[in-house]
This record gives structure tokens, C-alpha cells and sequence, in this order.
């Protein structure tokens, strides 16, 4: 049960939750969200707070229906972070993950990774998150 979450993150540790993908066909997403047209997200659940789900503008109605906080990637535009990483999109859209998760807290601690996604894409971004916050 969702109430027990917390304490299930303590028992093993666990400073948050990762959890990326669509809502639908993606049982860590579905838990959360409940479903609906959401693709592409990002929910981030650290103990003792309530899940933050971060969508895309074409999917903000969507979003909502979770009633969850949610928070538009276009609050985080990767254009912003083209020019830092020398116009390599990987590491810009790294970046933008980066200053994502500490405007949100959480720069440092033991995270736990779940979702459906594209292994590619999140691989990338995983081992330049890795490079880039190393007490993540």
C-alpha cells in the first residue's frame, strides 16, 4: 500500500524513488498516476514527501487527473543547457535531469531506478547523472 511506502524506503535505505516512463503499460508509473495519457514522465517520491510528477505541455490535463503535484519539463527547457554541454544533447538533456532533481531536492543520497522506457535514452542519461552527481 502507498502508505506503507515510506517505511519501506527507510527498511532498505532509500532516500527516493525514480520512476520514468509512460503512465499506461508501466506498473511503477500506473501505481502512482492511475493511468491516462501521460508518456515520457518522471515521478520522484523521496521519503517523507509526497510524489512530484514531472509531464510534458501537450499532457498537462492528463497529468492533473493524477492528483498529484505535477510540474511541466518545460519549466526546465533543454535548450538552456545545449550551450553548457558544448551542443551535445545526451549531456544537455543530463544536465537539465541534474538541475531538475536538486531544484527538487535531491542531489545526493541512495536512489532507487523503476519504469518502462526505452533502455538507450535512460541508459545515457543514467551514466552521465552518474559522472555528474556522483553521491547520487
Amino acid at each position: 500500500m502507498k502508505s506503507d511506502l515510506d517505511a519501506l524506503m527507510k527498511a532498505r535505505k532509500l532516500d527516493a524513488l525514480l520512476i520514468f516512463g509512460d503512465a499506461e503499460y508501466n506498473p511503477p508509473m500506473y501505481y502512482f498516476v492511475g493511468g491516462g495519457h501521460v508518456s515520457g514522465a518522471l515521478l520522484i517520491k523521496k521519503v517523507g514527501k509526497e510524489p512530484v510528477l514531472f509531464y510534458n505541455d501537450m499532457e498537462r490535463d492528463e497529468a492533473a487527473k493524477s492528483g498529484l503535484k505535477t510540474i511541466s519539463y518545460s519549466e526546465f527547457p533543454t535548450s538552456d543547457f545545449l550551450k553548457q554541454a558544448n551542443g551535445d544533447g545526451e549531456l544537455a538533456f543530463a544536465l537539465r535531469f541534474k538541475h531538475l532533481l536538486s531544484e527538487y531536492g535531491l542531489s545526493g543520497g541512495r536512489v532507487a531506478v523503476f519504469g518502462k522506457n526505452e533502455f538507450s535514452q535512460l541508459f545515457g542519461l543514467m551514466m552521465n547523472l552518474v559522472r555528474l552527481m556522483p553521491v547520487l
